[in-house]
């Protein structure tokens, strides 16, 4: 049988849509988070990385995770 690689698409950039895609990032799961506009897309990204950032402050993580994490967010205005 073969193996099939787990990806994920998300839908909206605000905080809901950001919090599910840095979760699964966090996983391992690619994410492309697709946003309304490229506004929303660098918001969501800035706030991301401010989590990150404030979780690794926390040593939740350690600083080195924060770009592996951030490696497996791909951010898009269209999904297709």
């Amino acid at each position: 049988m073969a193996e099939t690689e787990e990806r994920l698409a998300v839908t909206g950039a605000g905080l809901m849509g950001s919090s599910i895609a840095l979760n699964a990032a966090w996983c391992g799961i690619p994410v492309a988070l697709q946003g309304l506009s490229l506004d929303e897309l660098q918001r969501a990204k800035r706030e991301i990385g401010q989590t990150l950032r404030r979780f690794a402050a926390k040593d939740v993580i350690h600083d080195s995770e924060t770009d592996r994490i951030m490696s497996h967010i791909q951010f898009v205005e269209s999904v297709e």
